[in-house]
């Protein structure tokens, strides 16, 4: 019985060593999915929470000001790369509709990510009426 315990516990031990820690906002592949994810479903808000606080305000209007005619159908991530230390870029393609039609409409947006702190944070993206 003892000896069952003994390897329980060393089971237990391996099993909690082996699973990743929680994103602390570092993990930069994550975030681009994330904040995309958000806009696909207009969650602007939480979007808005990936962005740098003094630009979060106008990115949450103009989505919600847009959502008004048009529609996101979906996104795919294309490429994540660092460029620096503490600056990367995303290509993200997002596909959307008018809401007056059913042709749907894509777009390429460049996305540049810096590390604040330990945290990655979206900065710019190109086209900006693209999201």
């Amino acid at each position: 019985m003892k000896r069952l315990t003994q390897l329980l516990a060393l089971v237990s031990l391996l099993l909690l060593t082996a699973c990743p820690p929680p994103d602390g906002g570092n993990d930069l592949g994550r975030r681009v999915e994330m904040f995309s994810a958000h806009v696909r479903w207009g969650k602007f808000d939480l979007a808005a929470g990936y962005i740098l606080p003094m630009k979060r305000a106008a990115f949450e209007d103009s989505q919600l000001e847009k959502a008004k005619t048009r529609r996101c159908t979906g996104y795919e991530v294309i490429r994540v790369a660092l460029t620096g230390p503490k600056t990367a870029t995303a290509q993200v393609h997002f596909g959307w509709t008018n809401r007056a039609s059913t042709i749907v409409r894509a777009v390429t947006v460049k996305q540049t990510w810096k590390r604040v702190g330990d945290v990655w944070m979206l900065i710019e993206w190109d086209p900006e009426d693209g999201l």
